[in-house]
């Protein structure tokens, strides 16, 4: 009797959906870690870098943060409170409660002058959010099924990826990551300290290199691994070499370049003839012979916003 009251309903509707032009799906239970279809998901995106991106987004996600911020870029370390309350259309104690956050993200930082505190952006910490910014949208815009989906042996980019000083340690790893890339490793040595690297589980997998002659610098040896070229490690890189560069008081920074001339306009480079470059850096191992006559010389003019020290 049952079984004739199923069918029943069961035809009664497989009718109705007929009826409606529609498709009859039959639900079955799934147990819990089963997929239900083919395709295997990988995330590169690790919960601690998504954190790192959360927190900053949310730092910037108000109108009178984004404010403060660029009242603060175009006034570097001369601007107070009180200068932002006669600026802005909120209260000091308002203004007061974004800064904490600002300060809180790592995006902007202050000094005491006698009574009153002076605040300014910490342009490192914006570059390197920058780069992590365009990275991730760039892959998100452009990237296609992940080696996990496909079981292919495509390039992926693990995105927990630190920056940092070079250490003595790392050197050999350093130069055999140039030689892999083709540059020249000549005189490098000599400039370790000013060498960072990009570290993925405890592995050199990018590098670049100041070498400083006073007011000037030499740009060298920005390298990435092949494997992880196209997620913004190389930007990172850059920008975090010339914030090092402006924090030692250069000027003037060159590189030669013999494949990346559409890589560094977006820093501000500008192409020039090689006899234009600082005698000093004219006189460094890459200029007399390490990278080849058909290099191009690029130059970048290190602006300092009014007020603010080297």
């Amino acid at each position: 009797m049952n079984s004739d009251r199923e069918t029943t309903q069961t035809s009664g509707m497989q009718q109705l959906a007929d009826c409606c032009g529609a498709v009859m799906v039959v639900s079955r239970e799934r147990r819990r870690g089963v997929r239900c279809c083919g395709i295997a998901l990988g995330t590169r995106l690790q919960p601690g870098e998504a954190q790192r991106l959360s927190d900053c987004l949310q730092a910037l996600a108000h109108p009178v943060r984004l404010q403060v911020l660029d009242l603060l870029a175009r006034n570097q370390g001369q601007v107070c409170v009180c200068d932002l309350e006669s600026a802005l259309p909120v209260k000091q104690p308002t203004i007061s409660h974004h800064l904490k956050l600002l300060c809180g993200a790592g995006l902007v930082a202050h000094e005491r002058r006698g009574i009153w505190s002076y605040y300014f952006v910490r342009r490192e910490a914006l570059a390197d959010l920058t780069s992590l910014i365009v990275a991730q949208l760039t892959a998100w815009s452009v990237s296609g099924p992940t080696p996990e989906a496909t079981g292919s042996e495509a390039n992926a980019s693990p995105v927990a990826v630190s920056i940092g000083r070079a250490k003595r340690g790392e050197l050999s790893a350093i130069l055999s990551l140039l030689e892999r890339c083709g540059l020249a490793t000549a005189g490098l040595t000599d400039h370790l300290e000013t060498t960072l690297v990009a570290r993925a589980e405890n592995r050199v997998v990018g590098s670049a290199a100041l070498e400083l002659y006073g007011s000037s610098a030499l740009l060298r040896s920005v390298a990435v691994e092949e494997a992880l070229r196209g997620c913004g490690i190389g930007q990172r890189l850059t920008s975090q070499a010339l914030e090092l560069a402006k924090r030692r008081g250069v000027a003037k920074v060159y590189l030669l370049t013999d494949t990346a001339m559409a890589f560094y306009p977006r820093f501000g480079f500008r192409p020039i003839p090689r006899d234009q470059a600082a005698p000093a850096v004219q006189r460094s191992v890459e200029f007399t012979g390490a990278c080849p006559t058909t290099a191009q010389a690029m130059e970048l003019l290190i602006e300092r916003p009014r007020g603010e020290r080297p």
